[in-house]
């Protein structure tokens, strides 16, 4: 949140100043492979999984600030039927938040053991949450 001055000036001379905060938001700029943010990622369950994007500020420079990561959940859904799937033949050993370079970062998401489907959420300070939807076999 950043502090903003402001100056008003009106036709007749008459001049207002006050402040306000502002939130500055950021722009999530998709998900990179191995998971896709449109159809249904299918993976074993138990796996980790290696859940990459890329977040820009307003102007487009990357960010490389850990603190626009605020969290990430997943909730069980009903599975869809007739949706596009798309196997993640990408697994991974790590674990947590990494910045990989030029706004890209990623989370190794240790998936749930149980099938079904989920939505992982991926939370981002400013910014709406991100989803992706996975079926674990």
């Amino acid at each position: 949140e950043v502090s903003v001055s402001v100056t008003v000036a009106d036709v007749a001379g008459n001049v207002r100043i006050g402040a306000c905060n502002v939130t500055v938001g950021y722009r999530f700029d998709g998900f990179r492979q191995p998971v896709d943010g449109v159809g249904l990622n299918t993976v074993k369950g138990g796996s980790n999984v290696p859940v990459k994007w890329r977040l820009v500020d307003a102007n487009g420079v990357p960010v490389s600030e850990s603190s626009s990561f605020t969290g990430l959940t997943v909730a069980a859904v009903g599975c869809a039927t007739g949706a596009v799937l798309d196997e993640i033949e990408v697994t991974s050993n790590g674990s947590g938040l990494v910045y990989m370079g030029n706004g890209v970062w990623q989370y190794h998401w240790k998936t749930p053991k149980s099938p079904g489907c989920y939505t992982l959420s991926v939370h981002l300070r400013g910014t709406p949450s991100a989803t992706a939807q996975f079926k674990l076999r």
